[in-house]
């Protein structure tokens, strides 16, 4: 789902299935979400821009996609129908279904929705081998201090 209007965009070699969130967005929710989100600092790390009715969040410095996330309309909002995760070791480090699915969602809440929350308790269970600072926003556990941000990246 290239998007050449947001910078080199880079599909991975190839995708993987998880779990989608159980998550449900309301209308209100869905309209932020579908407005995006382009960085304007140096410490935003991801883009999120939707087609289609589907998200795809990628690394503002790498270009690379790395989830996308199929919305549908449901009773009560929006719901993730279908969710991808790049599958390309070469270049991201994926973690479990379950550690990439709350991941999906957290960064949806986190980058597009503005809604951080301490999801680095959540997290670390699902991937100890990563260092003790959120992957997701930077945030290193129990400092509040901004650091390098994960997953690891290779160049």
């Amino acid at each position: 789902m290239p998007n050449t209007a947001w910078g080199q965009v880079w599909q991975p070699a190839s995708w993987e299935r998880i779990p989608p969130p159980a998550k449900v967005w309301s209308s209100d929710e869905w309209e932020r979400i579908r407005l995006g989100f382009r960085p304007r600092e140096m410490e935003d790390k991801w883009n999120a821009y939707v087609q289609d009715k589907a998200l795809a969040l990628q690394r503002s410095w790498t270009g690379l996609v790395v989830y996308v996330a199929h919305f549908a309309p449901v009773r009560d909002g929006w719901q993730i129908v279908e969710a991808r995760v790049a599958d390309d070791p070469a270049a991201y480090d994926r973690g479990s279904d379950d550690y990439e699915t709350l991941k999906l969602e957290a960064l949806i809440e986190g980058v597009v929705l503005k809604r951080w929350a301490d999801d680095a308790e959540r997290l670390k269970p699902l991937r100890p081998e990563l260092p003790p600072y959120c992957p997701i926003c930077g945030i290193r556990m129990g400092t509040g201090t901004l650091t390098m941000m994960g997953p690891r990246m290779q160049s």
